[in-house]
């Protein structure tokens, strides 16, 4: 008696291993993208409630500017060092999204923040400095 596979048992193992591979494959990146699209939403709700806090902040302190939100200069840091009046960092969870984690994200008005994202795509905030509304726009994912 042979203590072994035989080559029908070894197709069948090679068959139903394939099968898997075909369906698991397919669901990981259905995943990585819900989990992409999550995260830049969740980073979305971060810059509307860091804009409330700052907001809050300019009139406690009885600023004067008009509008109190002028860009997101105002709010927004790109380190974790931030000082007192940036209220959100352009941080690691964003960054390892990004086709070049170095760039810079925020455009030189300050209205605009653009993520060049990893996989093609382009997630984009605009700020309205009249009212200091936040609105998303996604492409590509």
């Amino acid at each position: 008696m042979s203590k072994g596979f035989t080559l029908i048992e070894l197709i069948i193992i090679i068959v139903v291993l394939g099968i898997l591979a075909g369906v698991a494959i397919p669901k990981y990146y259905d995943m990585r993208s819900l989990a992409m699209q999550s995260t830049l939403k969740a980073f979305g709700a971060s810059l509307e409630e860091a804009e409330s806090i700052y907001l809050a902040r300019t009139v406690l302190d009885g600023s004067k500017r008009n509008p109190p939100v002028q860009s997101f200069w105002d709010f927004v840091a790109y380190s974790e060092g931030a000082s007192d009046r940036n209220t959100i960092a352009i941080n690691n969870s964003i960054r390892s999204l990004l086709t070049n984690p170095s760039a810079e994200v925020v455009s030189s008005d300050g209205l605009t923040i653009t993520l060049n994202l990893s996989g093609g795509g382009i997630a984009t905030y605009r700020m309205d400095r009249t009212t200091g509304a936040i609105t998303e726009s996604y492409t590509g994912l």
